[in-house]
């Protein structure tokens, strides 16, 4: 198992996230970063991520960068990004760049384990039924390739 990946410059969403959910009752624990680059590096470094939350204001860049960065290294990374803009258009940019979930600002408990709950077993599902593996960007194959040979 892997971990979830918390990114917030000032540590607010990191605390309550960790606090409530890491390592609790099936989440994975936690590992915070308050930065974008940070985050990308834990990820060259080889950390396992399950999942990401994302603040969408860093102090080194814009949660959407990190969110594409994210994305381009695991594809298949369920992000879900906090935000303390309520706009349909904050919400739409965010989703269009790939976020499994985005987040107003404040958000319960009850409702954001709900939404790490359903990405988690998204991500699980989709792994069970995809013949590839996507890694850092590059295809692994699962299993051997078939024979195109015909029968007689």
């Amino acid at each position: 198992m892997g971990v979830m990946l918390v990114v917030d410059s000032e540590g607010y969403v990191a605390k309550s996230v960790a606090d409530a959910f890491a390592g609790k009752g099936g989440f994975p624990p936690a590992i915070e970063r308050r930065t974008g680059r940070s985050a990308i590096a834990a990820l060259r470094e080889g950390i396992s991520i399950d999942i990401a939350v994302i603040d969408d204001r860093l102090a080194d860049m814009d949660g959407r960068e990190l969110l594409v960065s994210l994305r381009k290294l695991v594809p298949e990374l369920p992000v879900i990004m906090i935000s303390g803009r309520h706009s349909v258009e904050a919400y739409l940019k965010a989703i269009n760049a790939g976020a499994y979930e985005f987040v107003a600002r404040p958000v319960s408990h009850p409702v954001l384990r709900r939404i790490i709950n359903a990405a988690l077993e998204d991500a699980a599902l989709s792994r069970r039924h995809r013949p590839e593996l996507h890694l850092k960007g590059d295809m692994m194959p699962l299993r051997p390739s078939v024979s195109s040979g015909g029968r007689s």
